[in-house]
């Protein structure tokens, strides 16, 4: 820095800088409970290790419109195995 007169002086100290911590992915769990074709899904079991859950969405592997939302139930149209 420089004075009004001229006169400078510096001064000198360490400074850290972190790298930003790469976000990490959530862990999607779920389970779910079958009643013939009416299944209730719960993915209440899911975390993030880093953060906090945001968004569930379902896809029910039937040609349904997907639906969000951390518990959900679908009654499906015959007999399924999905995945």
């Amino acid at each position: 820095m420089t004075d009004d007169d001229g006169v400078s002086s510096t001064a000198q100290q360490w400074v850290t800088v972190a790298a930003v911590p790469v976000n990490q992915a959530p862990v999607a769990s779920f389970t779910y409970e079958a009643d013939y074709l009416d299944v209730e899904f719960d993915a209440s079991g899911s975390s993030d290790p880093d953060g906090s859950i945001a968004s569930v969405s379902w896809d029910f592997g039937d040609d349904s419109a997907a639906v969000t939302g951390e518990k959900v139930s679908h009654t499906y149209a015959a007999a399924v195995s999905t995945r």
